[in-house]
């Protein structure tokens, strides 16, 4: 079992975890993710003028790594600097996760995705 396949067996964890369970469960994600989702990151960064990572890239990573948008949003501020209360300032701005992630339905092969993690999300 590689460190993707171990993350996503706690995700499927994460999913029904409260409180302190949640965070130390996240924290077992980004130990296994930690490099994979940098790298990725990085790779967003490097191919925009701005170096910003997107809505649109957000919905790619949730996908990518089979993780909820407050997660996925957890491990950019931990990772790449992402300023703390992230989601909680997108969400008071309105997010829309079905919003995000039906962006990245309209064109999933821009961030490589398979069809196979991307059909799940399309109702």
């Amino acid at each position: 079992m590689d460190k993707l396949d171990i993350a996503r067996t706690e995700t499927m964890k994460l999913k029904s975890a409260r409180g302190k369970d949640y965070y130390r469960i996240l924290d077992n994600i980004a130990v296994n993710v930690k490099g994979d989702f940098i790298a990725d990151v990085q790779v967003i960064r490097d191919t925009r003028k701005d170096g910003r990572v997107t809505l649109f890239h957000i919905g790619c990573l949730m996908i990518r790594y089979e993780l909820n948008c407050a997660a996925t949003i957890s491990l950019l501020e931990k990772f790449c600097g992402a300023p703390s209360g992230t989601y909680e300032r997108l969400k008071e701005r309105g997010l829309k996760v079905s919003e995000m992630l039906e962006a990245v339905m309209r064109d999933p092969l821009r961030f490589e995705l398979p069809f196979e993690l991307v059909s799940r999300y399309i109702r």
